[in-house]
């Protein structure tokens, strides 16, 4: 069964993954990642979901859009996990025993979460759906990197508006790196070490009609 969720909160939840490292879902997400969470017991039509699931992954941008693998069978552990994502050569982070974490969305074999933006919202939930699925990563991508935007006329300044060659503007007083993003959550382009009022040409393909973001970092240095 596939869901449109509109509204839905994500319920929070921070562990030790299989690798040791702690991880928060709310910190995770207000850094401006997508968190895909995979719910799985290990059966067949998991196998099936993380099969046709894992291409589509690995065609989007994996620094922004994250894949958590969650197994909900009751006392599963790390060596549940790791046999389970061997099959498919993916480092993701992995937690075991997590029938609790899928409790707040139902149930499902396996049971597909789209997470993303400031305000923690749930894109999707349901099984395997490439083009739900899809869609609802553009719809949290969307507004995990808008989040920022009201702040670009401060930071950079983008000319001219109707050209396939951009000039890109630096207006602040400190170094800035920036990614362009599509609608997909895929970065098409990016710079570091913009200086303070440099401009650096942005030359998007021909084919590349559509609607693009901005995100930008302040380097900062000192002694």
């Amino acid at each position: 069964m596939i869901f449109k969720s509109f509204g839905e909160t994500a319920a929070d939840f921070t562990r030790t993954d299989c690798q040791g490292q702690s991880r928060s879902l709310y910190n995770t997400l207000d850094e401006g990642k997508v968190v895909i969470l995979f719910f799985s017991m290990g059966c067949g039509s998991c196998e099936q979901g993380m099969d046709k699931l894992k291409p589509d992954y690995l065609s989007m941008d994996t620094q922004m859009v994250k894949l958590w693998y969650l197994d909900y069978n009751p006392g599963s552990t790390c060596t549940n996990t790791a046999s389970f994502l061997s099959k498919y050569s993916i480092n993701i982070p992995s937690f075991p025993d997590a029938g609790t974490l899928m409790q707040p969305y139902g149930y499902g074999m396996p049971l597909i979460v789209v997470t993303g933006g400031k305000e923690h919202k749930v894109y999707y939930k349901g099984g395997y759906n490439k083009t739900s699925i899809s869609n609802a990563v553009k719809e949290a991508t969307t507004a995990a990197l808008s989040s920022d935007v009201p702040e670009i006329k401060k930071v950079i300044n983008v000319y001219p508006t109707a050209a396939r060659t951009f000039m890109i503007q630096n207006l602040g007083s400190e170094k800035v790196d920036y990614s362009i993003f599509d609608m997909s959550g895929k970065q098409i382009t990016g710079s570091t070490n913009l200086g303070d009022g440099q401009s650096t040409p942005l030359n998007l393909p021909m084919e590349a009609q559509g609607v693009y973001f901005i995100q930008w970092f302040h380097i900062v240095t000192g002694k």
